[in-house]
């Protein structure tokens, strides 16, 4: 066999495992949950791939973001309505006035105050990114259950440890399994 050959053998049969590998998530989101979401999934990755985040942050940040969305069908809109796919309070600190935010739709009455609203994913991504550095950083963590964790520690939610741990290795896991 000779060598030009060989190497484009070899670069076809990577370049099919990294398309493989890539629509494998895409196909089991389009098949389980229809096209409308398969593109909110895709809006809110591209954000976040420009983070330059490791794998492992970045299927942590996805895994929250499906539970805090429903999947991109929350019931409550705060994904379509605010550009916020994490359901980031507004408190018009600085450093969120700088990331963009402005006061987005109202909170549920028991939660009170509104939600951030960015005028686009990027910037939601940038102060999503800067909140999660804050305190005991979940980003530095190198479990998912340390990360859901270090969340619980800084208040980033309301639900039970246990309940929001299920919800977030529920999703973690979906993107595990189809080779996220």
């Amino acid at each position: 066999m000779n060598k030009k050959l060989l190497y484009s053998t070899i670069l076809t049969i990577f370049g099919i495992y990294i398309l493989t590998k890539k629509s494998m998530i895409q196909t089991e989101i389009l098949k389980k949950y229809g096209p409308a979401r398969l593109n909110k999934f895709n809006q809110v990755l591209n954000s976040l791939q420009k983070l330059n985040l490791s794998d492992l942050k970045l299927k942590f940040l996805m895994a929250q973001v499906l539970v805090e969305t429903g999947f991109f069908d929350s019931k409550s809109k705060v994904y379509d309505m605010n550009n916020n796919a994490s359901g980031i309070l507004y408190t018009g600190s600085v450093p969120q006035l700088k990331n963009g935010a402005k006061k987005g739709t109202a909170r549920p009455f028991s939660e009170k105050g509104f939600y951030a609203k960015f005028d686009s994913l990027d910037n939601w991504a940038k102060e999503y990114y800067r909140i999660l550095n804050k305190n005991n950083s979940p980003l530095d963590s190198l479990t998912i259950i340390d990360f859901v964790n270090k969340l619980k520690q800084n208040n980033y939610f309301t639900d039970t440890l246990e309940h929001y741990t299920n919800s977030i290795k529920y999703f973690y896991d979906f993107l595990i399994k189809n080779k996220f």
